[in-house]
């Protein structure tokens, strides 16, 4: 006999599919109400939503977006992989896993967008994967079930996904890692991932090592450390670098990709200098692990292995709160484990002082919203982008001129 509530599950997969195939876009609507009611095919299909507003996205021609297009179009132009690995020698690509996978979709399509389409895809997918993984997370009732899948949702590093690729594309394959290694202790699957991370983009190495520093020191106060983390606010990107030329680090083919970064100028923090509302947001993204501290002070028997995880990726994050450039990079990673500590929290019901939290989350979602209204309103609001049909088959657009310069 036929269980009456997989029907009315199947139905909702279907819906939401169909509805998808028609046009993906404003297919999130459908979606969101199958959600609301608990619908996990709808919430995989998310990725593949979020994938195709990627694809859709028209960059800034100063993105990095248009220059990974410059990059596909030359790949493209190479005829065999040995021209393609001395490609690779000349611009001294040592994270390199990206520029593999433009050589291989190079000879499938001439769309650069399609890369956009499955990095993205792939990265959200491993957001809902590991969510999916939480315990108990399908007794919440209702209210508290569409807030844990909206505190993922606006976790997730968008414009890092449709402009800049690489670091987030990288993320995805962190988290699989992270999960793996410390959650599930598998170590073999999770060197695989980690690697991937590494050549997908260099900055991610760090956090690898956190990662295993966790596996193998479990029982360290991580709660302390976090909090004393904190401090690192005040130190400058002068001075950490100091501090990183110290370590093994130093003496890598990694510094001066480091220097790159903490070395010269920090770009957030000069163009925060002539615009106020710039500042204020900077502001305002460094206040969240302030009200996490809070939280955690006050709510005490957490599952220990997320704990462990999530502040362990924390405290290495909170290095780099003096330099915002860098901190934007590992908040990609941090907000999202921010998330999945919080909805364990709520599953266990340790939820005070939890609403500051949720409101952030909300709020900084809106406001990555608001700083790109320009590109938001290009890439969703155009006709062509109704239908599947006419938005996958349509010519790239050409990036947008940058207003502000």
């Amino acid at each position: 006999m036929v269980n009456e509530n997989n029907i009315i599950v199947s139905k909702k997969s279907l819906i939401s599919f169909c509805s998808f195939i028609v046009s993906p876009i404003f297919s999130f609507i459908v979606v969101l109400f199958n959600i609301i009611n608990r619908n996990k095919t709808s919430i995989t299909l998310v990725s593949f939503i979020v994938g195709t507003i990627s694809f859709a996205y028209v960059p800034f021609s100063s993105d990095d977006r248009t220059r990974h297009y410059e990059r596909f179009f030359e790949i493209s132009n190479l005829n065999s992989i040995t021209d393609f690995v001395e490609y690779l020698n000349i611009n001294s690509s040592v994270d390199f896993v990206v520029y593999y996978l433009m050589y291989l979709l190079s000879s499938v399509t001439s769309d650069p967008r399609w890369l956009f389409f499955i990095c993205t895809t792939f990265t959200f997918y491993s957001f809902t994967y590991v969510y999916f993984k939480i315990e108990n997370l399908f007794s919440l009732n209702r209210k508290w079930f569409v807030i844990s899948f909206l505190l993922v949702l606006f976790s997730f590093p968008y414009i890092a996904s449709f402009s800049g690729l690489r670091f987030s594309f990288a993320t995805g394959f962190i988290v699989f890692g992270a999960y793996n290694l410390i959650i599930l202790k598998n170590k073999l699957l999770s060197v695989l991932f980690f690697l991937l991370a590494i050549f997908s983009h260099f900055a991610t190495l760090p956090v690898v090592l956190v990662c295993f520093t966790v596996y193998y020191f479990p029982k360290l106060n991580y709660r302390l450390l976090f909090y004393i983390s904190l401090f690192f606010a005040f130190i400058s990107a002068k001075q950490l670098l100091g501090i990183i030329a110290l370590t093994p680090i130093g003496d890598s083919i990694y510094f001066f990709k480091v220097n790159d970064y903490l070395g010269s100028f920090d770009l957030l923090t000069h163009a925060s200098e002539n615009a106020s509302t710039l500042k204020m947001i900077l502001i305002f993204k460094k206040l969240w692990v302030y009200l996490l501290a809070l939280y955690l002070f006050f709510n005490k028997g957490m599952n220990k292995r997320i704990e462990i995880m999530v502040l362990s990726i924390l405290i290495f994050r909170n290095l780099f709160s003096g330099v915002p450039t860098v901190l934007s990079y590992y908040d990609c990673i941090a907000l999202f484990m921010c998330a999945i500590l919080l909805i364990d929290g709520i599953i266990k019901n340790k939820r005070k002082f939890i609403y500051p939290l949720i409101v952030f989350f909300a709020l900084n979602f809106m406001m990555e919203i608001y700083k790109n209204r320009i590109i938001f309103i290009a890439t969703n609001f155009q006709v062509e982008n109704a239908l599947s049909v006419s938005l996958f088959l349509k010519e790239t657009p050409k990036p947008i001129k940058p207003q502000w310069k």
